[in-house]
């Protein structure tokens, strides 16, 4: 019941100031009971279960477990800060691992917070466009309407799309609402508990020419940054990718990670394996990297990777924005233009008639 999984600022600080006092040579027992009697940064009624759940900690650590099985068990931290922080126990190194899992966080926390802050103004223009439509509909357009109707006079084409609009909301607004719902929560129920349905479109979303380049070079980026930091710490690649396949949330990545690492046990070359694996690698990535494996510079090598698929992640995010807010914007305009259409044409036409 006390269980929480820790909020992404919450899980940088922990892991920032874990850091910081073992780095200053006090003892991780004595370091969490000092995290879980200073909860600060912990907002409202997250502060108790926040030092629970370390206090939770502490006791198993107590009884001989590893920090990072613990925080497996748990479950409260991110998968790859996981895989990180369990690498930098097996390294001797916990104390830069841990550096390292919440200074990858806050780059993707920062990465997601520049998505919202890109789509913040069209949403608003949207939802106060919505809002705006949804009221001349609902209230003033069906009081206009019998006026209208009232001359005989054929209605304009908006105004009969709006007309029509209006009547199947009426008469199938409600019921569409809840199976919409309906379909969610089913969609959500069988979403946690089918790895298949996971695996299915996790895989199959890859297909899609827009989302793939995203999540590729996504994922290159972490694999990179991972694969860079195990194997200066001088883990073996096969145990890398063992640790990796083990925290990753996506099925089919996960799937691939161990059939990597299978070939890698064989004896096969890391670009051999991944050049026949179902993920695409890009050819520039297959190249490198058996350049590196021929040279002896894979840490370097994936250094260089990750920092290049990194700014190439950005910059098609920056292009991504900059064409989903004016889409936006002529959307919106094109709704609220038909909303008025419907609504002017026909006093328009009214006024013509009387005129004459």
């Amino acid at each position: 019941m006390n269980k929480i999984h820790f909020r992404v600022e919450e899980q940088i600080n922990f892991m920032r100031r874990l850091s910081f006092l073992l780095g200053a040579n006090i003892p991780i027992l004595k370091g969490l009971n000092m995290i879980s009697g200073n909860t600060s940064n912990v907002r409202g009624n997250r502060q108790k279960r926040y030092r629970i759940q370390i206090q939770k900690i502490i006791q198993k650590l107590e009884q001989g477990k590893s920090l990072g099985r613990i925080l497996e068990e748990e479950k409260i931290l991110n998968p790859m800060a996981l895989c990180l922080i369990q690498a930098g126990e097996e390294s001797g190194n916990l104390v830069n691992s841990l550096e390292s899992a919440a200074t990858e966080l806050e780059k993707r926390k920062e990465a997601k917070q520049n998505i919202i802050n890109s789509l913040l103004y069209p949403a608003i223009i949207f939802f106060l466009s919505i809002g705006m439509t949804t009221f001349l509909v609902g209230f003033v357009f069906p009081k206009v309407l019998p006026l209208l109707s009232s001359f005989g006079s054929k209605l304009p084409l908006p105004t009969r799309i709006l007309l029509e609009s209006n009547h199947l909301i009426k008469s199938y607004g409600i019921l569409a609402a809840l199976v919409l719902i309906l379909s969610v929560l089913i969609l959500r129920w069988s979403w946690s508990r089918s790895n298949k349905l996971r695996y299915y479109f996790q895989k199959n979303i890859l297909k899609l020419p827009l989302i793939r380049t995203y999540v590729i070079d996504r994922q290159l980026v972490s694999l990179s940054h991972y694969l860079e930091l195990f194997l200066k710490n001088n883990f073996s690649l096969s145990f890398s990718l063992r640790l990796m396949a083990r925290n990753i949330q996506n099925l089919f990545i996960k799937e691939t990670y161990e059939l990597t690492w299978a070939e890698i046990e064989k004896g096969r070359e890391l670009h051999q394996a991944f050049k026949d694996s179902k993920f695409a690698y890009p050819f520039l990535f297959l190249e490198m990297v058996e350049i590196a494996e021929k040279s002896g510079q894979l840490p370097e090598i994936f250094s260089r990777l990750g920092n290049h698929y990194s700014k190439q992640f950005d910059s098609k995010l920056k292009k991504m924005t900059s064409i989903i807010e004016p889409a936006m914007m002529i959307f919106t305009g094109i709704i609220v233009t038909l909303v008025a259409l419907s609504i002017v044409l026909p006093i328009y036409n009214l006024t013509s008639s009387i005129n004459r």
